[in-house]
């Protein structure tokens, strides 16, 4: 579809409007028809419009990268001169927005040689929307630091750096976000404001004016008056020019009229619809919440402009896009009618997952029979493998252009079209761009598969930050203290440029005691570290040249050298048992780490790392990986397997519930099934006949690695060659258990992977006892959690689910009673009638269970009712909303697993902690701290709180 809607773009050169029924299609199509179009400028070409993914009347605003986005594109599309593609959804050209000239007015004009008023320019900051943030990361942030000025417009990929000489500017730069580094300097530049609802054009008596005419009129259709304290919170915002959430929904309030996105559209656009049906099922589901939202404003007391105002009528919207010229595209075959209807037949492209041996069969084969094929790889370095790969069998790559590209794909369309002969000759093809997945089509005699699709590998390719801001001083900010190497505890005051000599170079300041500075150069950062005890008394500054760092220097030191006799002890106690010295790695090794889906991120590939060295030493292994939730802990696992099934040992996998042993034996079999490793299961999903086959298989080494609940831990279980033991999740077995792992593990190499390890476990770990590694660096596209805690509500319940099936999501609903589970199922179907609920719990028969589990993961179901059973290790990334019902009886840990299952997807996640009307003290301190805890990467700051909760003393 994405590659039809490229090429009528290319071949008419007219505008383009692509609607899809729902976001993550949209997201979709919009990256492919990025690949698809190429060539100088193309991309740049291809626009893409998102949907506010809040529900209409939602008391919240939408994510800052989705309002930033929007403004961005319709900034681009009101500046361009030359035809473009937009792709968007029903319910983004629904939502009214800004009036073009008046977006056109607010913008900020800044020049080279210009004189600018420095607090003009910080005011324009402040009421376009951006916030203060140093170091400037995040598009919408901005900051001042002496006579430079950082700041990141939503209509840029790179931060901007403005310095000045007094009043004048001196230079206008980008910058990298990673480095802090300048990169091409430009000689002018128009800043946007960050929101349509800003203050830059907008006298706060008009906006109150407006206020007060919404007031009389009442909302919801209750007639009532907004007399109440939302809405006085609301009218002093607006006097106070103050940013709040949902101030969206007052667009009519800042301009005298509005408009439609469609208004930006130029006269001569046609449209590409894709699944019409489902679009229009989507228009009419958008203007019920529209609808049910504004009705639900009168009853919590809330004012907001009518739906008119904000959003554009359905049918209007309908005849709009019938009445656009253009194409409909839906995934049905329909037969070719009177040149109108034309079925294109197509069809996906296998995984391999590393079995290159059969890609080169398959092209072959694809030669012979005329058909060419063309590899999309993330990168020039990929590209040349896959050439010298095929060189091997003497086959030549030929490596394509943007323009290239779409002249090979133009020329077999062409051809495929009008079915004359002369169809390009066959070949195979290597070209670098981002495209979800490949396809074949006959018609053109061509095939399209992507590296992922052949290694195993996500094309997305994570920027790699520079060993320097890999350290914990990367998120240090103006004002926090620091500790020099050298000179001690001082404090941060943030970069600035200085010249001496007649050059200019970075420099950061710091401040000691006596009003002493130092400006450290930027490339002598890996001098300093964050200092580490935050929320405790602030330290005293140390002076530079006196002796009271020495003298802490020397006290640090002794201390460590007191627990490194402690710890040598320990060791020495440990190394009377040997273990198996595992061999060096080897290309079996570095072929297994390429079948990795996605890249590594700092501190996953330093675990990998760990876990290798452990491995190869004569040293028993008992190392700690600690990680948050979907933050790759498994990958550390399988690569750890991986070793001990090239050297023949055998290796034990331990979890804690039958549903995550299900889901780690479908990774581990993907991932070891082109090498030949052996995987089976023991768990009660396993007939007794068949567990009894696999006992006499392990027995006698048939099997390498054995996954499985605490059916491991049972006597009859015996092992050929037991070389690693990997427990899953520890903080979720007893004690028994532990003593049974005790025994097990006397001369083994053992792997213990947790989110929010036990107090114990985590003691041990930091003091020496055990070797511990951190995974602290979020996946790419990662986002923080929005967390509400709610009293139990059906408005609630359906608040939250139709927001999540609004953006094409699943929501996981957590009722932790099976013998009211079914009640509740009843409930939810009544609340939801057109909703697909099922329901999943430990008491089901294991292949109904693993039936529903497979049909969630197919999106044949929208709603999951569940109890904990989905608690540990669960990748589903389409599920994006989690409602925790009874949430005081939760332990800390638990809420904070459960919440971890989603938010594994670039859109923003929610989870609803429903608690009842009254609740024990210490539920109450437990569920804040999840509050508390809702920024990423805080597994091992919740494994400490609840140490502290609990009354364990401070870690």
């Amino acid at each position: 579809m994405a590659l039809y809607t490229a090429a009528l773009f290319s071949e008419t050169g007219k505008n383009i409007l692509a609607v899809a029924p729902d976001p993550a299609l949209a997201e979709t199509l919009f990256g492919n028809i990025c690949f698809f179009a190429g060539g100088p400028g193309g991309k740049k070409n291809v626009l893409y419009l998102p949907q506010f993914e809040t529900l209409p009347y939602e008391p919240l605003s939408p994510h800052p990268d989705i309002a930033a986005a929007r403004i961005k594109t319709l900034i681009l599309m009101a500046e361009k001169k030359e035809p473009y593609v937009l792709v968007t959804t029903p319910a983004a050209l629904s939502q009214k927005c800004a009036p073009e000239n008046m977006l056109e007015k607010s913008f900020m004009h800044i020049k080279v040689g210009d004189s600018t008023d420095r607090e003009k320019l910080a005011e324009f900051f402040a009421l376009g929307g951006y916030v203060f943030s140093d170091p400037v990361e995040e598009p919408g942030a901005f900051a001042f630091r002496g006579g430079i000025l950082d700041c990141y417009p939503p209509d840029e990929e790179t931060p901007l750096r403005i310095e000045f000489f007094g009043d004048e500017v001196e230079s206008i730069r980008r910058f990298d976000v990673e480095t802090q580094r300048s990169m091409k300097f430009l000689r002018e530049t128009a800043v946007p404001p960050m929101k349509e609802t800003n203050y830059l054009n907008s006298d706060p008596g008009f906006i109150v004016g407006n206020l007060d005419k919404l007031d009389a009129m009442g909302s919801g259709g209750s007639g009532n008056s907004g007399s109440s304290p939302a809405l006085a919170r609301v009218r002093a915002s607006f006097l106070n020019r103050e940013f709040f959430p949902a101030m969206e929904r007052f667009l009519p309030l800042f301009y005298e009229k509005t408009a439609a996105p469609a208004d930006y559209l130029p006269e001569d656009v046609a449209a590409v619809l894709f699944e019409p049906e489902k679009i229009n099922e989507h228009i009419d589901l958008y203007r019920d919440q529209i609808n049910e939202g504004y009705e639900g404003t009168g009853g919590r007391g809330e004012l907001y402009p009518r739906p008119e105002e904000l959003f554009v009528d359905d049918e209007k919207l309908k005849s709009l896009l019938d009445a656009l010229p253009g194409l409909t595209l839906a995934s049905l075959s329909v037969e070719e009618d009177g040149g109108c209807c034309v079925s294109v037949k197509a069809s996906e492209m296998e995984r391999l997952r590393g079995a290159f041996s059969r890609f080169i069969y398959d092209c072959k084969n694809r030669l012979k029979e005329g058909v060419s094929t063309m590899v999309a790889v993330r990168d020039e370095k990929s590209a040349r493998r896959i050439k010298n790969l095929f060189a091997d069998e003497d086959i030549g790559v030929t490596e394509l252009g943007p323009e290239e590209l779409k002249d090979r794909l133009r020329s077999c369309m062409a051809e495929a079209k009008t079915k004359i002969p002369g169809m390009p000759a066959p070949a195979v093809m290597a070209t670098v761009g981002n495209l979800s997945s490949g396809f074949y089509l006959p018609s053109a005699r061509i095939a399209l598969i992507t590296e992922e699709e052949i290694f195993g590998r996500h094309v997305e390719a994570r920027k790699k930050r520079l060993a320097v801001f890999a350290t914990d001083f990367s998120d240090v900010k103006p004002g926090d203290y620091v500790v020099h190497r050298d000179h001690g505890v001082g404090i941060y005051h943030g970069a600035s440029t200085v010249s001496t000599r007649g050059a200019k170079d970075e420099y950061l300041e710091l401040e000691y005691s006596d009003n002493q500075s130092l400006f450290l150069p930027i490339s002598s950062i890996h001098l300093l570290e964050k200092y580490s005890g935050a929320g405790g008394p602030k330290p005293p500054l140390d002076r530079m040249g006196g002796k009271t760092w020495d003298k802490t220097r020397a006290k640090i030191k002794k201390g460590i050298m007191k627990m490194a006799k402690e710890l040598l002890a320990t060791y020495a106690r440990r190394q009377t048992e040997k273990a198996f010295a595992f061999s060096k790695e080897n290309h079996f090794s570095r072929e297994f780490s390429d079948s990795f889906e996605f890249t590594e991120t700092p501190d996953q590939a330093a675990a990998i790392g760990d876990v290798i060295k452990d491995m190869e030493s004569e040293n028993t292994m008992d190392r700690l990986v600690c990680g948050d939730v979907g933050y790759g802990k498994t990958e550390v696992a399988l690569r750890a397997a991986f070793k001990a099934a090239l050297d023949g040992k055998q290796t034990a996998v331990l979890c804690p519930t039958t549903l995550l042993v299900n889901q780690h034996l479908k990774n581990f079999k993907s991932r070891l099934a082109p090498f030949a490793a052996r995987v089976e299961e023991l768990s009660r999903f396993v007939p007794k006949p068949r567990q009894k086959e696999i006992l006499d298989e392990l027995k006698n080494g048939k099997v390498d690695i054995v996954i499985g609940t605490h059916r491991l831990l049972q006597k009859d279980v015996k092992f050929s060659s037991l070389g690693l033991l990997i427990v899953d999740e520890e903080q979720r077995f007893g004690v028994r258990h532990k003593e049974r792992l005790k025994k097990m593990s006397a001369s083994l190499d053992v792997l213990t992977l947790s989110a929010t390890p036990i107090p114990r476990t985590l003691h041990m770990s930091i003091s020496g006892i055990r070797d511990i590694s951190i995974i602290n660096t979020p996946p790419p596209g990662r986002r923080s959690i929005k967390t509400f805690i709610r009293k139990f509500s059906g408005e609630t319940v359906k608040h939250a689910v139709d927001r999540e099936l609004s953006r094409g999501g699943q929501v996981f609903f957590v009722h932790n009673k099976v013998e009211t589970i079914q009640s509740m199922h009843t409930y939810v179907k009544k609340l939801l009638p057109s909703v697909r609920v099922s329901v999943a719990h430990g008491q089901m028969p294991a292949r109904e269970l693993e039936k529903t589990m497979e049909n969630f993961v197919k999106r044949r179901i929208d709603v999951l009712l569940c109890t904990t059973i989905i608690e540990s290790g669960l990748d589903i990334p389409n599920a994006n909303t989690i409602i925790i019902n009874g949430a005081d009886k939760f332990g800390l840990a638990q809420l904070y697993q459960l919440r971890g299952r989603v938010g594994r997807a670039r859109h923003r996640a929610y989870a609803y902690i429903l608690v009842p009307d009254a609740m024990t003290p210490l539920a109450g301190k437990r569920i804040k701290a999840v509050e508390e805890l809702s920024e990423l990467g805080s597994g091992f700051k919740l494994a400490a709180r609840d140490m502290e909760i609990r009354g364990a003393g401070n870690l």
